[in-house]
């Protein structure tokens, strides 16, 4: 491959047509984003050498492309704050990344059997372990360039406080990049193997390749599911969960692939985690596992919170006494027959409306579980070839006597109602015309059956009102309607 010798000063004046082929010669630090790692390289251009930002799903690997200094044509490039940001390249030699998997962060279980110091107790030039708060950090660069975290630490045996140096030509690239990533302010650690040396007659802490870092799991803020609301949507939460089942990877399209862990939380409730691309393609978990999950992404699907993992999530490992399941491979059967909507307690529908006209708070949403029976449903929505979804105006009377009307807008309904399985209602979908859904739908009326509803405040021509929508329904084993399930049997 040729170089086009000026390409760099040309790119960086905005004035070289692409596409622009240059040499990588050097990997350099990087950071993950959610869906993106953000990688800074070193190019030549046989003139000269620049630094750029790659828009990368992996990491290129450090020792193998100083070893093969591979080329690219640069295709799509921004200047952004004096840096080259190049968002679209194509391989011209082959480019070695290394794995990108979810990072693993071991948890200190064991620190009480290490030997800790205090600051007070520490010595220039010797090794220590010690236990730590990090209280802030910040990214700095030294007078020649070299890259270095400067760490505020307090220490945990006493109210002393240290600073702590990470320079990245002495602990290697990866290492920096991980201690960058897995070091979260007001989170205790151990620190294992650390130096000591001494600036302006004060102990600096100083991180080697042989150190290693150990979150204490108490010192982390974990979450049960059930605390986790929409007022936390976009934002990041920690969960502890034992890994029952993970899925097989499913194909979305044709770049994007996706797979579901299903864990139960320390309430024992059953909770899904999605992982997209790369992640989900080398995921390295196994199933009857304990660990932390650290920066989960919360976010809305369909009206429910839905917890995702990217490249800012952490696994915390060792962290089995931090769950108390007792026996679980012997209840797990019986508990995966129950999610967590099953061990929510039942209330009545004069309650949820008192519930309501007690607020006029547009974030007051709740969900509720409720036995009634349907006395009327009203079809929104018909099927037809161009749409599948059925939609109902369903209303509801239980014991006390009182009336609730809640929208059903998807077909996981009509599946309960008339408790189909998925053929069954695929058949009712693709062949309408050979069944009369409304006679189907009065059958079902006056039956009793187990609802998980969610109910919040509308704005309606500037009047607050609440909404209740279905999300679950859990046909009473006493009243499965044989009788309809026999009328619609697919051929």
């Amino acid at each position: 491959m040729q170089y086009t010798q000026g390409t760099i000063d040309q790119m960086i004046k905005n004035k070289k047509k692409l596409p622009s082929p240059v040499q990588i010669i050097n990997v350099l630090e990087y950071e993950r984003f959610d869906t993106f790692i953000l990688q800074k390289c070193e190019i030549h251009d046989g003139i000269k050498s620049e630094k750029i930002y790659l828009i990368l799903n992996e990491c290129l690997s450090e020792q193998e492309i100083k070893d093969q200094k591979p080329f690219i044509q640069i295709e799509d490039y921004k200047l952004q704050d004096g840096f080259l940001v190049v968002g679209k390249y194509k391989e011209v030699s082959y480019l070695p990344f290394k794995e990108s998997n979810i990072k693993f962060q071991e948890g200190a279980q064991n620190w009480k059997d290490l030997k800790l110091n205090k600051f007070s107790d520490l010595i220039k030039d010797n090794y220590y372990n010690i236990k730590v708060t990090l209280k802030d950090s910040a990214e700095k660069y030294t007078f020649d360039g070299t890259i270095y975290l400067i760490l505020t630490l307090n220490d945990s045996l006493s109210p002393q406080s240290i600073k702590g140096l990470i320079f990245i030509n002495q602990v290697g690239m990866d290492a920096y990049s991980d201690f960058k990533s897995l070091l979260v302010n007001e989170v205790e650690y151990v620190l294992e193997n650390v130096r000591v040396d001494t600036y302006k007659n004060s102990n600096r802490i100083y991180f080697a390749e042989t150190t290693k870092v150990k979150v204490i799991p108490s010192s982390i803020k974990w979450f049960k599911f059930n605390e986790i609301n929409f007022q936390m949507i976009g934002k990041n939460c920690n969960l502890i969960g034992y890994i029952y089942k993970i899925d097989q990877l499913k194909q979305i399209s044709a770049n994007l692939k996706m797979r579901k862990i299903t864990i139960f939380d320390l309430d024992s409730c059953k909770v899904k985690i999605v992982v997209w691309g790369q992640l989900a393609e080398k995921l390295d978990l196994q199933e009857n596992t304990t660990l932390g999950f650290q920066n989960l992404v919360v976010k809305e699907y369909q009206n429910k919170i839905q917890l995702q993992l990217n490249y800012k999530t952490r696994i915390i490992s060792n962290i089995t006494s931090q769950i108390q399941i007792q026996n679980f491979s012997e209840q797990i059967d019986q508990i995966d027959k129950r999610s967590r909507f099953y061990k929510m307690k039942f209330t009545d529908l004069r309650r949820i409306q008192n519930d309501f006209k007690q607020t006029s708070d547009l974030n007051f949403i709740n969900y509720y579980r409720i036995i009634s029976s349907i006395v009327s449903i009203q079809e929104i929505d018909q099927i037809s070839a161009r749409n599948t979804t059925l939609q109902f105006l369903v209303g509801l009377r239980d014991k006390s006597q009182t009336d609730l009307a809640v929208k059903a807008n998807n077909n996981k309904f009509i599946k309960g109602i008339l408790n189909l399985t998925n053929e069954e209602l695929k058949a009712l979908q693709e062949k309408p015309q050979k069944f009369d859904l409304s006679k189907l739908l009065r059958e079902t009326q006056n039956k009793v059956f187990d609802f998980i509803i969610i109910g919040q405040n509308v704005e309606v021509n500037n009047e607050i009102k609440p909404k209740f929508q279905l999300v679950k329904i859990m046909p009473d084993e006493g009243n499965i309607i044989d009788e309809i399930q026999k009328k619609i049997k697919p051929n």
